[in-house]
This record gives structure tokens, sequence and C-alpha cells, in this order.
């Protein structure tokens, strides 16, 4: 500090003058890489302490090659990877625009992952009354059947009193359905009443719920006729 006591300025301009000199001596010591290394460090270690980060399951593929659909009057999609371990979520209808939120769901296998769905309070008030539709889809046709002994494990243990039905669907259906943003079940349902009864269109039955689109399909079968939905 002597040395600056000839130049004419302020004490507390005197000490800002120092200070920087001092940083910019300190800072030779240091490569920049290190510090990115340091800093990228402190970030691990911080991110390390919270819970869900340790717990957090590791994904490791990324590519989808089978997915179990949900569905009532609304549709999620689980999305699956060759470990059967949810990759993305898909939802149709705004009843259960809630569960992608859920990102811990992300990561898990299926049947955890449907376990926890089914448990979810909001969920099961969707599912009072409902029939619960779940549709299955995969590349390979050993991992579809497979799937479905997951899945039906699932059911078992934490379906109570609703009603549910499980079906298999090809790679054509199930791609049909998501470009009209459509439940997989209820195109296939519409669809088999299509087969059975002209006189219905397909406008038609898309405005019909999953227990009036049941229904109708019991009429077909036999010799009543119900038409239409508002």
């Amino acid at each position: 500090m002597k040395q600056l006591d000839h130049i004419e300025v302020s004490e507390e301009k005197k000490q800002q003058i120092f200070e920087q000199v001092l940083t910019k001596k300190s800072m030779k010591y240091f490569k920049p890489s290190l510090i990115i290394t340091l800093v990228s460090v402190l970030i691990l270690a911080v991110l390390v302490s919270f819970p869900s980060f340790r717990n957090a399951p590791i994904i490791q593929n990324n590519l989808i090659i089978s997915a179990v659909a949900m569905e009532s009057d609304a549709s999620i999609i689980l999305n699956l990877n060759d470990n059967d371990q949810v990759v993305s979520i898909e939802t149709t209808g705004e009843e259960v625009k809630f569960i992608q939120n859920k990102t811990d769901l992300v990561g898990l296998n299926v049947q955890d992952a449907m376990a926890i769905i089914l448990e979810l309070e909001d969920y099961q008030k969707i599912l009072n009354n409902e029939n619960l539709e779940i549709i299955i889809y995969s590349d390979s046709d050993s991992k579809e059947l497979n799937l479905g002994t997951q899945v039906n494990e699932v059911l078992t243990k934490h379906m109570r009193n609703e009603s549910c039905n499980m079906q298999y669907v090809d790679k054509e259906t199930f791609d049909k359905a998501r470009q009209k943003n459509m439940g997989v079940g209820k195109y296939t349902r519409i669809e088999n009443i299509l087969e059975s009864d002209d006189t219905y269109t397909f406008d038609e039955l898309e405005k019909c719920s999953m227990n009036e689109l049941t229904e109708i399909q019991g009429k077909c079968k036999g010799n009543g006729h119900m038409k239409g939905c508002k």
C-alpha cells in the first residue's frame, strides 16, 4: 500500500486498486480448465445431495420398442425401451394430463410405474364406474407376451372392483389411433363395432364414451340395436 502513497487518490480508491492487482496475481495460478472442473465437481456434489437424484433410475436405452396404454375415457401411454423401462409418457384427455407432471415415473419398470398410477387418488376417481382398457403393443412378439404377464400381475394386485380388459394390437392399429389423437382401446372398439354393424359411422361413435361403446358393442352382437351417442 505504501507504493501508492505518492498517488493523489482517495484511500478507498487505493484499496480498490490494491485488491484488483492481488486478484490478478492469484488468478495466474488457476487455469481455465481447472476452474471448469472444480465448478463441475461442485455442481455434481450438490445434485447428489438430493435424495431424488441419488435414487433416480438409470435409463440404459431411450429407443422405444413397446408401449402399454391405460385407458378409460382418457388415455395414458407408457412408452418403453428394451428393458421395459418408461422412456416417456403420453396422455389424451384433460383428466389425465396431471400424469405428465409425474417425472418420477420415467426410468421406472413398467410394473412399478403402473402400480403408482393405479394407486393415485386422482386416477382412482377417474376409474370410478368406468372400465379400464389395457392395450399392449411391441415390436417383438415374445416381449409382447412378457409384457402381458407383467401387466396382469400388476392388475391382479392393484385393481379392486374396477372392470378391466386387456388386448394386444399391431403397429398399424396403434399408429392410426395416435394419428387421430384417440385412445387405442377406443379406436379398436369403434373398428370392431363398424365391422359388425355398418349403420354407424366412425364420427358418430367417436363421440361415445367407453362405457357407451361397450353397450353398443354388446347390442351389435345380439338382436338389439342402439343408435348414436350425444
